[in-house]
């Protein structure tokens, strides 16, 4: 058989088993749509009910200061590609008449430039629920609801008053990133400009006691804002944390969750 026949056919073959996956992948898709009523999906054939968590993020601000370490290896770096010529030091060039003047304007801006301090007010005071803190770090958005009932893994424990990320059970009509928003919405309502990354999970976890949790990235959007629990929400309280806090065991109780954090964010 010639060698192009060989490869067309089996191009042929490949496509029609991509095409029949295809078909099956579809009519699964299809049957789960069809799936009517808002009562909260099960994963699998096990019947154990799938959860949503919202991961809310507040970029760093200002960079972080870099250890004293790095920037000794910085100037050592820098000399040694002096001495074998990798860079060069050009000479100064003397500037004209004008640009000594905006020279002298540069300066003279330089001189009243007064940074804003690192160090916030809320830093000082210790408030979590001040978006403005940690400027250098991340801050991820949790909350404790006052009452009982079926929690997620977002959340230490199988009891209520425990912190977590906002999370709510998904039905069979949405998917994991429209729970997560929806999760997200009923706590904070609307108001705030909220950016969703993506709409795949960044992580799951096997809640307690039964259950799934998927996690979805979100991060929040212009100048640091102040939160208000929307009406009705079953958040009481909310703090906004950095990393560091999360794994130091302060928040969340859950050894499993803080094991997936400590890789997830």
């Amino acid at each position: 058989m010639p060698g192009s026949l060989l490869i067309k056919r089996l191009g042929c073959g490949i496509s029609e088993l991509a095409s029949r996956r295809w078909l099956a992948t579809s009519r699964a898709y299809a049957a789960a749509a069809t799936t009517s009523g808002d009562e909260p999906s099960v994963s699998g054939g096990d019947g154990q009910p799938i959860f949503a968590a919202c991961v809310l993020q507040r970029m760093p601000l200002v960079r972080s200061q870099a250890p004293t370490s790095h920037a000794e290896h910085l100037v050592l770096s820098r000399q040694r590609a002096l001495e074998t010529g990798e860079i060069k030091d050009y000479p100064q060039v003397a500037a004209s008449s004008r640009d000594e003047g905006a020279s002298k304007s540069q300066q003279q801006d330089l001189r009243t430039f007064n940074p804003v301090p690192s160090v916030t007010a809320a830093d000082a005071s210790g408030d979590v629920r001040s978006m403005r803190r940690a400027l250098s770090e991340s801050l991820y958005l949790v909350v404790r609801s006052g009452a009982s009932g079926k929690a997620a893994a977002g959340s230490s424990s199988g009891g209520g008053g425990e912190w977590s990320f906002p999370a709510a059970a998904n039905t069979a009509q949405e998917s994991i990133s429209d729970t997560a928003q929806r999760a997200l919405l009923s706590t904070i309502g609307r108001s705030h400009p909220v950016f969703f990354v993506g709409n795949a999970p960044m992580a799951h976890l096997r809640a307690l006691p039964q259950g799934t949790t998927f996690f979805m990235l979100a991060q929040a959007v212009d100048d640091p804002w102040d939160i208000k629990l929307a009406e009705g929400a079953s958040a009481r309280e909310y703090a906004w944390v950095t990393k560091r806090e999360l794994l130091s065991g302060g928040y969340l109780a859950d050894a499993r969750l803080r094991e997936l954090l400590s890789k997830m964010l």
